[in-house]
């Protein structure tokens, strides 16, 4: 038995049978909403707070516990550790300068406040130089420590002086115009000879020794051949209660015809100078050595400024015993010729 075959399939390009219904015309996109057509709810405005129970945004970062990528270490503050230390060996240095003393005291002040927040902050874990902070504030303590030292030593040199001044004043106003307050020498119209002493009024003594001769070495410098090398020994002893600078003392020796009589330097009799200062009841001794022309040598003159506030001492004398004095040369002997005559007159 045979089966049916199906019926065709239509077409989809065939026209439609003619008693099929129409289809409803298609709504117009510009056409009014019908009355009964729900409404959209209105869009949320995004500066609206967001709803209790609305989901929270994801954010975005490292997990709790975790530091963030770009977190930094915060930097030690150390400077006023350093400004404390600097300024505190400044201000010790200053303090060992005599009359620098309030420069001292100031930065040592600023020294040791700077020192000590400083170490405040390394204990808090802000700085990490507590031991420089803290040796900036001992030296700060050192430093006004020296700052006060200094002003107390310019106090008592500054009412010394006044002191020496005042009294110097009323010494010189008791002894009247003419005297001075300084000790003088004697007034002498002549120098006094060699060997003898000359004293000031303070109590300073200075004694010229006699000149003696010598042989200068063969290294001797200043000697001239066919001179004459003497030797003056020359002491001064402080009778007085103050004490008198020394250095600079130096003789000056002029022979008879009034010329500057040169110095010998000889490694055998070596020149001694005086120097540093003669307290009192003190005594000093110098040695000189000198080349003498010998038409000169008949007289020498000496002379020594022992300082400032006194006068001028001079000794004076031959060379050496037995030389002719030039002012005896110098006077006119009696020829042979007029004895004769005036001993004819007297009938010898």
């Amino acid at each position: 038995m045979s089966t049916p075959e199906p019926p065709p399939a239509p077409s989809p390009w065939a026209p439609p049978p003619e008693n099929a219904p129409e289809p409803p015309p298609a709504p117009s996109p510009w056409a009014p909403p019908p009355e009964n057509a729900p409404t959209h709810a209105p869009a949320a405005s995004p500066w609206a707070p967001p709803a209790e129970n609305a989901p929270q945004p994801l954010q975005w970062g490292p997990p709790p516990g975790f530091p963030g990528p770009y977190a930094m270490a915060p930097q030690p503050q150390n400077g006023l550790g350093v400004a404390a230390l600097v300024l505190g060996i400044i201000g010790a240095l200053l303090g060992i300068v005599p009359f620098l003393f309030w420069i001292s005291g100031a930065l040592g002040l600023a020294a040791l406040i700077l020192g000590l927040v400083g170490h405040g902050r390394a204990r808090r874990g802000q700085a990490t130089n507590k031991g420089m902070a803290l040796a900036g504030s001992i030296l700060g303590g050192v430093a006004m420590l020296l700052a006060i030292v200094g002003l107390v030593v310019t106090v008592i040199v500054v009412k010394k002086v006044a002191h020496d001044v005042e009294e110097r004043r009323k010494s010189a106003s008791s002894t009247g115009p003419a005297d001075s307050a300084a000790p003088q020498a004697p007034k002498a119209d002549e120098p006094v000879p060699f060997g003898e002493t000359w004293e000031y009024e303070d109590g300073l003594r200075i004694t010229v020794g006699k000149p003696e001769s010598f042989e200068p070495g063969r290294y001797a410098v200043g000697h001239n051949d066919g001179d004459l090398a003497i030797q003056v020994r020359i002491t001064i002893v402080n009778g007085g209660h103050e004490p008198v600078p020394l250095v600079g003392v130096l003789p000056f020796v002029k022979d008879a015809d009034g010329a500057q009589v040169a110095s010998i330097y000889d490694t055998a009799h070596p020149t001694k100078l005086f120097s540093g200062t003669l307290k009192p009841g003190e005594r000093a001794e110098g040695q000189f050595t000198y080349s003498v022309s010998p038409k000169g040598a008949g007289k020498l003159r000496l002379t020594i400024y022992p300082g400032a506030g006194y006068d001028r001492a001079e000794w004076d004398g031959p060379a050496q015993d037995g030389a002719p004095d030039a002012t005896a040369s110098a006077t006119p002997s009696a020829s042979p010729s007029s004895r004769t005559d005036e001993s004819a007159k007297l009938g010898v």
